[in-house]
């Protein structure tokens, strides 16, 4: 059967998004990572268990970081578990494949964050829960 807590969710860009929209309808997966999605802000008094790896590009023209300022105030102040990244120079879409040298030095560094963000999560053995 499916265990939330034995599954990861990530997402980028609309599919970051729904990782935020997932966490706060209450998913409670093992850790979840939102690849310059758009972050809504939690509701006041929401809560999730789960940590979030947030990475941010600040060259972003589709969601700007604007809207990521709300989020990532909430998210201080509420004392949700996980980190954001800002990778100043990079531009929304980063990851996608034949992307130039800057999108690959960006890619790089953002999976070299995911690494450390899955080697600091609580993984056990399906059944030792």
């Amino acid at each position: 059967g499916f265990s939330p807590e034995h599954t990861l969710l990530c997402g980028s860009s609309f599919g970051g998004h729904g990782v935020i929209q997932g966490l706060q309808a209450g998913l409670r997966p093992l850790g979840a990572v939102s690849l310059y999605g758009y972050l809504d802000p939690p509701a006041p008094g929401a809560s999730w268990g789960s940590p979030l790896l947030a990475l941010l590009a600040g060259r972003d023209e589709v969601v700007p970081l604007l809207g990521a300022q709300a989020f990532l105030q909430a998210w201080s102040e509420g004392g949700f578990p996980g980190r954001a990244v800002l990778l100043p120079e990079a531009a929304h879409g980063f990851l996608r494949p034949g992307g130039g040298p800057p999108e690959r030095l960006w890619a790089e560094q953002a999976w070299r964050e995911v690494d450390r963000f899955l080697e600091d999560l609580p993984f056990a053995e399906v059944g030792e829960r």
